[in-house]
């Protein structure tokens, strides 16, 4: 076989290119400044996005196709991401060492709990509205468009 055409074999520990289920990096006590930030923050990001997408399901074709699918793709990430911060979490509030900080755990654990709410209820109103983009409201006819809006009782 030629050299050009071998393939590098992975090893049994190393995961394949593009593998989504990586094991997770525990962190020190010492990174709990940043992924309280990281889980406030996004915490924090939400709500005006969730406020947004409630609004946008009076006029989903307001919304385009690449907004609708990059939201969808970018909260499965976060929900995929949930049980690494849980994780995390757990390890550190089970350390004796960090009793102390366990206030601090609870109530990131709640926060996280927000995140998850949060994300499965984006997703839910996200493929609500992929199905009434502008993309999708185009590539009706007048005559389509004009039956919806009169059994939808729009006013245009």
């Amino acid at each position: 076989m030629p050299k050009s055409r071998k393939r590098r074999a992975h090893r049994a520990s190393e995961p394949a290119a593009g593998a989504g289920d990586r094991t997770p990096i525990m962190h020190p006590i010492s990174k709990l400044p940043v992924i309280r930030d990281l889980i406030d923050g996004q915490v924090e990001e939400d709500a005006p996005l969730l406020g947004n997408l409630r609004d946008a399901l009076a006029t989903p074709w307001v919304m385009d196709n690449q907004t609708v699918a990059r939201t969808t793709r970018l909260y499965r990430e976060r929900l995929d991401f949930i049980p690494h911060y849980r994780q995390q979490l757990a390890l550190w509030s089970g350390d004796p060492d960090h009793g102390h900080l366990l206030p601090e755990f609870e109530r990131l654990v709640g926060q996280v709990s927000t995140l998850e709410v949060t994300a499965r209820e984006i997703l839910a109103i996200a493929a609500k509205l992929k199905v009434g983009t502008i993309e999708k409201m185009l590539a009706k006819s007048d005559l389509e468009l004009g039956l919806e809006a009169l059994l939808r009782g729009t006013p245009f």
